[in-house]
């Protein structure tokens, strides 16, 4: 983290569509994916199941949000347990947590500076609040000290990802 191209992010919105595409249009997408990787720019696939995603396109995504997966059919329950195998060892119980994850809490995997996953954490997400546009270099100090954990785990002046002192 800390090149200019990894504060770069884009998303992919309806992803259920890339199920029913062109075989031809899928190896563009993945072709795609693995470029804007390569640059360090993050992408998010937007979607309801996993599923969705072709498994080319998957296997070039480094992080995981997975929020509630709900077991309604057999076929629900059979993606959940593929879901589950996807993710790093945890001490999680996956496959019943990711059913009882709430509005705005998801489980979440990273890849550290290594290239390796992080363990699974549950998380709660916050809603941004909207703003198009850099914020002023005098709001992003504003907000970092006003943290709660200022001092603890975040450094003024360290741009990029917070970064553990403790």
């Amino acid at each position: 983290m800390g090149r200019p191209a990894d504060r770069h992010a884009t998303s992919v919105s309806r992803s259920f569509a890339l199920r029913h595409s062109p075989r031809a249009f899928l190896q563009a997408i993945t072709q795609t994916v693995r470029l804007i990787r390569s640059k360090g720019v993050g992408i998010f696939f937007v979607t309801q199941t996993p599923k969705d995603v072709p498994a080319d396109v998957l296997a070039q995504l480094g992080a995981r949000v997975q929020h509630a997966l709900r077991a309604f059919t057999p076929q629900d329950a059979k993606a959940l347990k593929a879901t589950v195998t996807t993710f790093p060892k945890s001490g999680y119980d996956l496959e019943e947590d990711l059913t009882r994850l709430g509005i705005g809490e998801a489980m979440v995997t990273v890849l550290d500076a290594k290239g390796r996953p992080t363990p699974v954490a549950w998380t709660r997400l916050f809603a941004p609040e909207s703003r198009m546009g850099l914020a002023e270099e005098p709001t992003v100090d504003g907000i970092i000290a006003a943290s709660l954990m200022f001092g603890r785990e975040l450094v003024a002046g360290r741009r990029g990802s917070p970064i553990a002192i403790s």
